[in-house]
């Protein structure tokens, strides 16, 4: 059966649970803690991952500064500042209660039958424009001083740390070993989509072999806490879509295959969409030592407008890819919020649940409806071509796309949503594998949630569908391998939207 992954940001989320619950009760025991996690169980998640890191450490920590340090500290690059608004009920937690909230959420993931990992951001880079930021670490600073980021070419990942640098290398090493010491998990997971810049990759084409060799002394220290712990230790690495690409940043992932170095890839986007063609396929077939898993964004970009997944539509892209062999699916930025009064807060709650019970398996993703949304990959490293088949140009001449959308049972019916930008159908002929589509004029709506706007924030989009663009369907073939040829005839306009709505 599938496994799902839901890896939780304790950093954003995991600060306002704590805020929330210390302003609201004195007197904390641990189990008043238990809410954190006890709202996965019983779903289709089966593996929890905890982030330790941001920039700074979460948990208390001597390699790397903590929640703690941020918390008292009052000057920051010069600059007088205070974070204790902020990191009020977790430095309650520590210091006041006794009481080490990772600790308790790893050890009520299995009382409630879920795996406990620890993950860790390996190069997270927000707020590179700020002069400080409650983020920063004191390595931070020292990085800079001493010229182990990356550089103003890399843009918004300048800050990002250069593990070309063995300073670098050496602070995650010690920080992985304090922190295996300290917790006893199942799975430790380097994310490396925040960021995928660990290196100066442009001018160091063969940096991999740096990233290789830092990734068996971090498998040498899962194998020493395996031994001391007693079972088994999942190691578990987050990069982004291509094999190749990959390569190209700095990460060898067949190396790390042929040496049994890692244990599980979950294959992703990083941020701006979710990629609907990820080649996971691609990924099974080369790798024969490790699990590989598709990584689920919370932001779907079709052309040019961008607006949070809807639980069908993350069904529709687990079908695609448990289809395709992944060994489950993984999401990252999904977390039900604290109970607010706000109704988006509420909705966007709803959402996470749904996609939390549905999402696991085949089974329960092909209960409800569905929608396969075509998008783009988001990262590209320089010199590579990226997945980008929207728009499409309508110049005179046919033109063709091919769109998986994963397997489907004969009984589904399907219908296809095209989206046409300066121009009207009528001058456009649209067909499904020659056969010419009669299409009408429908915009598609999610089955599962309304729209609704909450202060200037668009929670959900009814289709990430352009203004200026008109949208129009047509029932189509349900076909059991769910590949679709599509070819589109105009002189004019554009293709900037394409959905297969699938019940």
């Amino acid at each position: 059966m599938a496994k799902l992954f839901a890896n939780i940001d304790t950093n954003d989320y995991g600060d306002r649970f704590l805020n929330d619950l210390t302003d609201k009760k004195n007197n904390l025991i641990k189990e008043d803690l238990y809410p954190f996690v006890d709202q996965y169980a019983g779903k289709s998640v089966t593996d929890l991952l905890i982030c330790l890191t941001c920039q700074y450490s979460i948990p208390e920590s001597k390699v790397l500064s903590d929640s703690i340090y941020k918390y008292k500290e009052e000057i920051e690059n010069g600059i007088p500042v205070n974070y204790k608004e902020r990191f009020r009920g977790i430095y309650k937690m520590y210091k006041e209660y006794g009481i080490d909230p990772i600790e308790v959420w790893l050890e009520r993931c299995r009382d409630v039958n879920l795996t406990p990992w620890v993950t860790l951001r390996m190069n997270d880079c927000h707020c590179p424009e700020l002069d400080t930021c409650f983020l920063r670490p004191e390595f931070f600073y020292e990085a800079k001083k001493n010229g182990w980021m990356i550089g103003e070419k890399y843009g918004y990942f300048r800050n990002c740390l250069d593990y070309a640098a063995e300073e670098v290398r050496n602070l995650w090493l010690n920080y992985i070993d304090e922190q295996l010491y300290k917790y006893d998990v199942d799975g430790l997971e380097l994310d490396f989509q925040r960021e995928i810049h660990c290196f100066d990759y442009i001018n160091q084409p063969e940096c991999y072999k740096i990233m290789n060799d830092f990734i068996r002394k971090v498998k040498g220290i899962v194998t020493k806490h395996e031994e001391i712990k007693g079972h088994k230790i999942m190691l578990g690495v987050r990069l982004m879509r291509d094999i190749e690409q990959n390569k190209a940043y700095g990460f060898d992932a067949v190396t790390w295959d042929k040496e049994k170095l890692v244990d599980m890839i979950v294959v992703t986007p990083r941020w701006e969409t979710n990629d609907s063609d990820m080649p996971i396929k691609a990924w099974k077939e080369t790798l024969k030592n490790t699990e590989i898993y598709a990584g689920m964004e919370t932001l779907i970009k079709s052309c040019d407008k961008r607006g949070h997944a809807t639980a069908d539509s993350i069904r529709g892209y687990s079908n695609r890819y448990l289809s395709d062999g992944a060994d489950g699916m993984y999401l990252f930025n999904y977390y039900p919020l604290p109970d607010s009064d706000s109704e988006g807060e509420k909705i966007r709650k709803a959402r996470s649940m749904d996609i939390f019970a549905t999402c696991g398996n085949l089974d329960d993703v092909r209960s409800k409806a569905m929608r396969y949304i075509v998008t783009k990959q988001d990262m590209v490293p320089e010199g590579y071509k990226g997945y980008k088949p929207l728009p499409i140009l309508l110049n005179g001449e046919e033109q063709n796309i091919r769109v998986n959308v994963g397997e489907l049972p004969a009984e589904k019916k399907v219908k296809l949503f095209i989206g046409i930008e300066g121009t009207e159908a009528f001058e456009t002929e649209v067909k499904v594998f020659g056969n010419k589509l009669n299409l009408t004029r429908e915009n598609p709506k999610p089955a599962d949630m309304q729209e609704i706007v909450t202060e200037g924030e668009i929670v959900c989009e009814c289709g990430y569908i352009s203004n200026g663009t008109l949208t129009y369907s047509a029932m189509v073939e349900t076909l059991t391998s769910g590949e679709y040829e599509i070819s589109f005839s105009g002189n004019k306009g554009k293709i900037t939207y394409i959905e297969f709505y699938i019940e």
